[in-house]
């Protein structure tokens, strides 16, 4: 769902905050961006499907609505990441195995909503894509990344452990 950062009002700490989308019993929230510019968006499936589309085809509605469908579902295979990206962007792919994936953006073909998604990394056997990173921001080298609420720096993350 998309809908204008004013629709949230200010509220202390101990207040419940309000409600910014509307779930059914089965769904669950994957993931939030606030989106500041008119950009592109990545969302990523477990299976290693995905698609770009631009930030402003997902249609501006009121807050605590259902939310717009970007990706077709299939049974089984759920969206893992969306983030926010732009052109030079690299994005790594992680699999569950600890192997990954690096893909530059602008290889990444530009899909509208309504359309299936793309294979974007192969994955193995009963192998999963288990988290989406973005690498360069804007062709510039990101120095840190933040894993599990701490700044490692990229050198110190092994994959295979």
């Amino acid at each position: 769902i998309r809908f204008p950062e004013s629709e949230i009002s200010v509220v202390g700490r101990i207040a419940m905050g309000v409600k910014g989308i509307g779930l059914k019993p089965d769904d669950f929230v994957v993931s939030m961006l606030v989106v500041r510019r008119e950009g592109m968006l990545l969302c990523v499936a477990h299976d290693g499907s995905g698609k770009k589309l631009g930030t402003g085809e997902i249609p501006v509605r009121k807050r605590g609505g259902l939310g717009t469908l970007v990706m077709p579902f299939v049974k089984g295979n759920s969206v893992v990441s969306a983030i926010e990206v732009i052109g030079g962007d690299k994005v790594k792919f992680i699999t569950g195995e600890g192997h990954f994936h690096r893909i530059n953006m602008d290889d990444i073909p530009h899909q509208k909503r309504g359309k299936g998604a793309h294979r974007l990394v192969n994955v193995l056997g009963g192998s999963e894509v288990v988290e989406v990173i973005r690498e360069h921001i804007g062709g510039q080298q990101v120095e840190e990344e933040d894993i599990g609420g701490q700044q490692v720096e990229e050198e110190q993350i092994n994959f295979l452990d």
